[in-house]
């Protein structure tokens, strides 16, 4: 038994405890999901296909130093979180978060509106997302301007389907076959197939958590026998279709012009070309896979010299938009190329920039980055809701959490430049609800606890006004 199979064994242990409370139908927190999702990319990836990399005995023993000494930190907080916390309202608490609400409704003109939205971004945003995709894989640098009306489609695509989303997850027991608001959640979740996997896959777990925190009742024998079933079928089926699509299609001609058309033949590529492209395309996409681990073992064979927090300032400099910061440099992501010997974009990570800054340090530094990232955007969620009164932001935040725990591979400048990017998205959310074209309604529990509370204020008032001796003493 080599060392990548039982460092990389050793490496799934401490998912055993989030493992456990999903088996137990408990409560989950976002340190659960971080867990779960690193052991996917840290441990279960390497030990499935980390043979074909040439990597040393030494160099895989120190990557898993690095890597168990943060879960085990993490494994240690959740611990403590779950302990102390569990109870409070908090963000942090996903699963008891999204529980709050039992109800999301869409008016007639909202349906009306997110069906126009699919249909505009069938029609330009998806294409030209795709188009991007494409050339971007190839090398091909984008105009910016291009980019920016292209992300600004994608804000309008994803808030559309954040709401599908919510819809399905909470009305799922009422819903039938003749809601058309179904057929719409459908056509969202067939359009995400031409995306990137990761972010295919987050849709699916973003309806999973939702389903699990509001009626974890329905995951019996017969759903997750369904889910493990789709798994399957994504796993055979789909993500080679999807990796000849994307790897294996530079023979394929993209025209801008004729999106739709471009699409259909991108498809009709792949399935032509299933037997003799999978093997090729799989290769590039296992490859691909092994980034995140492939990034952290070169850095810490490469060994330079820690950057004491310079690579965190970098990230913080980038993320500040141009209107307020004219001046703002490159960003962490180019020096820790250059620190990896990588020619090309490497997969980022907050492990990566954490031990670029403190060496192995860096472990605790990455927890802190967790830590603090959840309660800036908690605090956040909580002053926007407080100044504007509308419940859509709460559920907003829980999943764009949720969606920064399963987005392993991510730089901490995209983190933070979400900060300023989000504001037109939460504007949209906010008139939606101010306006009535989404309401959401509370768990029976919170609207009874609400009276309870407003009615000891009242008599306290009552007391006060009539000098009560019985409320004075």
């Amino acid at each position: 038994m080599n060392v990548l199979v039982i460092t990389s064994v050793l490496g799934l242990l401490p998912s055993l405890y989030p493992i456990y409370r999903i088996n137990r139908k408990l409560e989950l927190n976002l340190f659960d999901f971080i867990i779960l999702f690193h052991t996917l990319n840290f441990a279960l990836v390497p030990l499935w296909k980390g043979n074909s990399m040439h990597w040393s005995d030494i160099g895989i023993i120190e990557t898993f130093l690095y890597y168990i000494s943060f879960v085990v930190l993490l494994l240690c907080l959740d611990f403590f979180w779950h302990y102390l916390y569990e109870d409070r309202e908090s963000l942090i608490n996903i699963t008891a978060y999204l529980k709050k609400y039992n109800r999301f409704k869409i008016s007639r003109t909202g349906s009306i509106i997110l069906f126009m939205v699919l249909v505009i971004s069938l029609v330009f945003y998806m294409p030209k997302a795709t188009y991007i995709l494409h050339l971007e894989d190839a090398g091909v640098v984008m105009e910016h301007d291009e980019k920016v009306y292209t992300a600004l489609l994608g804000s309008i695509f994803n808030i559309a389907g954040l709401i599908l989303i919510l819809y399905f997850s909470y009305n799922i027991k009422r819903l039938s076959l003749k809601d058309y608001r179904l057929w719409m959640f459908v056509a969202y979740v067939i359009m995400n197939l031409f995306f990137p996997r990761r972010v295919f896959i987050l849709l699916l777990l973003q309806v999973t958590i939702s389903l699990y925190a509001v009626h974890r009742n329905i995951f019996n024998f017969k759903v997750i026998s369904f889910g493990c079933g789709l798994a399957i079928f994504l796993y055979l089926l789909y993500f080679p279709f999807y990796n000849i699509m994307r790897y294996g299609s530079g023979t394929v001609f993209f025209n801008p012009s004729a999106p739709i058309e471009s699409l259909v033949k991108l498809s009709s590529y792949a399935i032509d070309n299933w037997d003799t492209m999978n093997k090729e395309a799989t290769t590039a996409s296992d490859n691909r896979s092994l980034n995140l681990y492939d990034a952290i073992y070169d850095l810490i064979y490469y060994n330079p010299k820690p950057y004491y927090g310079e690579l965190t300032w970098k990230a913080i400099d980038i993320s500040i938009p141009k209107v307020l910061n004219p001046n703002k440099g490159e960003g962490s992501a180019s020096i820790l190329e250059k620190a990896t010997k990588h020619n090309t974009d490497q997969s980022d990570s907050y492990l990566l920039i954490a031990y670029g800054d403190y060496h192995f340090f860096g472990s605790f530094y990455a927890l802190i980055i967790y830590f603090v990232l959840f309660s800036i955007y908690a605090s956040y969620c909580r002053l926007l809701k407080k100044f504007f009164d509308v419940d859509i932001l709460s559920l907003y935040f829980a999943l764009m959490l949720f969606g920064f725990t399963w987005n392993v591979e991510t730089s901490l400048d995209g983190c933070l430049s979400w900060f300023f990017s989000s504001v037109p998205s939460l504007a949209i959310l906010i008139l939606l609800e101010k306006i009535n074209m989404i309401r959401i309604r509370k768990t029976n529990e919170e609207v009874l606890l609400k009276l309870i509370l407003l009615s000891k204020y009242k008599l306290k008032k009552h007391n006060r006004k009539h000098e009560n001796p019985l409320y004075l003493s």
